[in-house]
């Protein structure tokens, strides 16, 4: 930013809310005037940011406990208190993010916040709650995160605090290398991971192609990529071979997101925000 300032550099990309406050409240009449000397540019990324629940093992190898989960979150208090707008709606639906063009991420149904939905998935899949007391006390769930300055951590504390506060979990949380992330992820070496994916390239086979199931192994010996949450559904599996079968981007798309909508229903991730 010192260097762009100085008028050594053209552009300079991903800068932090605090900066660009700082930034724009600084040189507000650089960005004002015509023509500006300076612009700050605002648009949607192909990136959807989430975290995966380990699905080989309890409590996550069970669908309600994962629903549960997804409802229990307000994904809305993240963006603007801890992230300060910098996310990207409307809506948190699927992986698939809405800035892919020519795909209808916004058709798929994710998980709205229901702070009365998710303590009843808990109770239907035989824990403890207030609508089941006689149910069997949920484990402390440990969560794994790359150290990536404080927002990754930000974000888990918040998430912690929402999980206990609806659901009445403790949700414990690790900073690691982002290397030692990836191979805890592979190897299933904790219940939920912090992960992200970046489109390699525009289409829903990108990210559905984290959810096919034919690729992970049978142990937890054997890494799996980039399936890490080991996601199995073979309905799923058919679907996503047909869309990428399919003749035209636009058949491909309408199976892409049948298969999308299965696969959000089975909750092997929860989707947090789009970049």
């Amino acid at each position: 930013l010192d260097a762009f300032e100085a008028g050594s550099l053209d552009f300079v990309w991903g800068l932090n809310s605090d900066a660009i406050k700082s930034m724009v409240e600084t040189n507000i009449d650089l960005f004002q005037r015509k023509p500006a000397k300076y612009v700050l540019e605002n648009d949607a990324e192909m990136v959807t940011q989430l975290y995966e629940f380990n699905t080989t093992r309890a409590p996550f190898n069970d669908v309600k406990v994962r629903q549960a989960f997804c409802y229990a979150i307000n994904r809305n208090k993240i963006i603007e208190g801890v992230l300060r707008g910098e996310a990207y709606g409307p809506g948190i639906n699927g992986i698939c993010p809405p800035a892919l063009k020519g795909y209808n991420a916004t058709e798929v149904k994710g998980y709205d916040y229901a702070p009365e939905m998710a303590p009843k998935l808990l109770s239907e899949a035989g824990y403890k709650t207030p609508g089941n007391p006689k149910g069997k006390d949920f484990p402390n769930v440990r969560l794994v995160l790359n150290s990536g300055g404080a927002k990754n951590t930000n974000v888990a504390s918040e998430i912690q605090n929402q999980l206990r506060d609806v659901l009445g979990v403790n949700m414990d949380f690790v900073n690691v290398t982002f290397q030692q992330k990836l191979d805890d992820a592979r190897y299933a070496r904790s219940d939920i991971f912090r992960s992200a994916w970046v489109a390699d390239y525009p289409s829903a086979e990108n990210f559905l192609s984290l959810y096919y199931g034919l690729e992970v192994p049978d142990s937890v010996n054997k890494p799996s990529f980039p399936n890490t949450s080991r996601y199995k559904n073979a309905e799923f599996d058919k679907l996503f071979e047909a869309g990428k079968a399919a003749p035209t981007i636009d058949e491909a798309n309408k199976i892409f997101l049948q298969a999308e909508q299965l696969m959000i229903k089975d909750a092997p991730s929860m989707i947090l925000w789009y970049d």
